[in-house]
């Protein structure tokens, strides 16, 4: 798990106007995630995205997030619903985990209407006033036990 709030705030101040800030919490969660993956030797990323389940998984979106990484994105459930994907949850093991409570970007700091359609050149406008590499570093990480089989 990684605690991300202290970068969303700094992604959301560089956003006035906001509709972009769920591709932006989006790219960097993706950062993150591949120097973890890095860390590990792993080759790829794997993401539980639904194609058009939320207005950061529309295919422009998907997009402009997925250009923010090094690795390859895999993306099993992309044309599963919300039922496939949590009966994929629960068989892998991380159902329980992705529903505990916790205050993350799905519930602060979300703008009312989010962008749909982000533009690359947008984003990386906002980006570029940022140390995207310091953020990323900054945000701590929480290992999580997997349970065997999962």
């Amino acid at each position: 798990m990684v605690h991300f709030t202290a970068a969303q705030k700094a992604l959301r101040d560089a956003d006035p106007e906001g509709r972009l800030a769920v591709v932006l919490y989006r790219r960097m969660m993706v950062r993150i995630a591949e120097r973890i993956a890095r860390d590990g030797r792993a080759q790829a990323l794997v993401t539980g995205e639904a194609l058009a389940q939320v207005a950061s998984q529309t295919l422009t979106n998907l997009t402009t997030i997925a250009q923010a990484a090094g690795l390859e994105i895999l993306r099993p459930c992309l044309g599963h619903d919300k039922l496939e994907t949590i009966a994929f949850a629960r068989k892998i093991g991380t159902y329980e985990t992705s529903i505990e409570p916790y205050d993350d970007c799905c519930s602060l700091f979300v703008p009312e209407h989010p962008e749909t359609r982000a533009s690359l050149e947008a984003v990386q406008s906002i980006e570029s006033r940022l140390d995207l590499d310091a953020l990323a570093a900054g945000c701590e990480i929480e290992k999580l036990t997997i349970p065997p089989g999962g």
